[in-house]
């Protein structure tokens, strides 16, 4: 695979963490993978469509979180939760979905530094009961059964909903938190860093910071019109997941719009599958844009669009989670977060449900200069952690530093 030379650099980018993982009793790792991948497409085809521009989310996140909701349903709503998830049995499966990044809780020492050798994938559950609101006591302990989370009462003027603005939040009765945080370090680290071209369309471009391994092997998958591929993170211990990160980059410089039709066309489980499964790792010259993205999401449009109208509705049946008041879902936020460098990656994502009442030759060079899809994966786990669509890696204001381009006749 050759690269053609660019002018200059822009990319926009979307991304997500999402995560599922059943026991083996209950299914095979395709079953976890299948759905894992399902749903994060799902979502990615509606979050993509309706935000435009770079963007970063986690669908993890959300069904973690609207997954412990789902604890509290019943009827209608309990069948379309557990639907728009992507399961077969809401009460069957999630406990362990619930539980899957248990070992890997948010550990930070007392000055809030990460401490040495956490999993890269790490995770933390609250609930929050507003004063006086009458919740199922079984509700609870279930919520505390699975993910060891004792609920707090909700104070209007918490910190702990800080990342969310008020008007948002504070007539709610009950607020389900999932804060999910990634940090890998790569396992070939980038040795080089120019100021290149990266292509937003087949006219424009900006010029962007890139990042550069001269040689580094791991396999490409050809889907037509784009192909895909996977970078390694560091597995410091056995027990941690295996993370990578996918990328699925279009051969058109306009070509973004293409991959991302096949992303609603249900492509991506099919996509990941193939990346994962090649096994003929060629060495390659590997130039990848930094990028950081911030983003904040209502997802209430996207989540009914997805299945679960009925939970949003007045009429909403969360009668194990609270029969005085009914409940219901009023909205789903999250804000979230990614960085990528020459050293790693760290994402992070705080999602709100809101219920109220109511060989040895020369490398061949890949040149990732153009709108692109990624995505960070759980190998260990089946699990697609992050993925999102990168058209401009370019932070407003960031200044390019001005190293010495590398020769136009290295890149043919």
């Amino acid at each position: 695979m050759t690269a053609h030379s660019t002018p200059a650099i822009l990319f926009s980018f979307l991304t997500f963490f999402f995560g599922t993982v059943f026991a083996e009793e209950e299914t095979n790792e395709g079953g976890a993978y299948q759905t894992s991948a399902a749903f994060a497409g799902k979502m990615f085809a509606f979050v993509g469509d309706a935000h435009k521009g770079n963007i970063v989310f986690s669908p993890f996140g959300v069904q973690h979180a609207v997954g412990i909701a789902g604890l509290g349903a019943a009827g209608k709503t309990l069948e379309d939760i557990t639907h728009t998830m992507q399961l077969q049995s809401l009460e069957k499966e999630f406990p362990t979905i619930a539980s899957i990044y248990a070992h890997g809780k948010d550990n930070s020492n007392e000055s809030g530094n990460e401490l040495i050798n956490s999993s890269p994938v790490r995770q933390k559950v609250q609930v929050l009961i507003k004063k006086g609101v009458n919740v199922d006591g079984r509700f609870l302990a279930a919520i505390a059964g699975i993910t060891g989370t004792d609920c707090e009462e909700l104070e209007i003027n918490s910190k702990i909903l800080s990342s969310f603005p008020q008007e948002n939040w504070e007539q709610s009765q009950l607020v389900i938190k999932n804060v999910l945080k990634f940090s890998g370090r790569w396992s070939s680290p980038f040795s080089s860093v120019y100021s290149l071209p990266f292509h937003l369309d087949k006219e424009r471009t900006v010029q962007a910071i890139f990042m550069e391994d001269r040689e580094q092997f791991f396999d490409v998958a050809d889907f037509g019109d784009s192909y895909g591929f996977s970078l390694g993170f560091v597995q410091a211990e056995p027990s941690h997941p295996e993370c990578v990160m996918l990328l699925i980059v279009p051969k058109e410089r306009d070509g973004i719009v293409e991959i991302m039709k096949g992303i609603a066309d249900e492509c991506l489980p099919e996509w990941i599958a193939q990346i994962l499964d090649a096994d003929s790792p060629k060495s390659y010259r590997l130039f990848l844009p930094r990028f950081s993205i911030d983003t904040s999401l209502e997802l209430k449009e996207c989540l009914s669009s997805m299945g679960m109208k009925s939970a949003f509705d007045i009429n909403a049946d969360f009668s194990k989670l609270s029969i005085d008041p009914p409940l219901h879902i009023t909205n789903v936020l999250q804000t979230a977060h990614i960085d990528v460098d020459e050293y790693g990656a760290d994402a992070s994502a705080e999602t709100a449900v809101l219920v109220g009442a109511m060989g040895l030759r020369r490398p061949t060079t890949i040149r990732v200069d153009r709108p692109f899809v990624y995505s960070i994966y759980d190998k260990s786990n089946h699990q697609v952690l992050f993925i999102g669509r990168c058209d401009n890696p370019v932070t407003p204001g960031t200044l390019v530093p001005s190293d010495e381009q590398p020769k136009l006749s290295e890149y043919l």
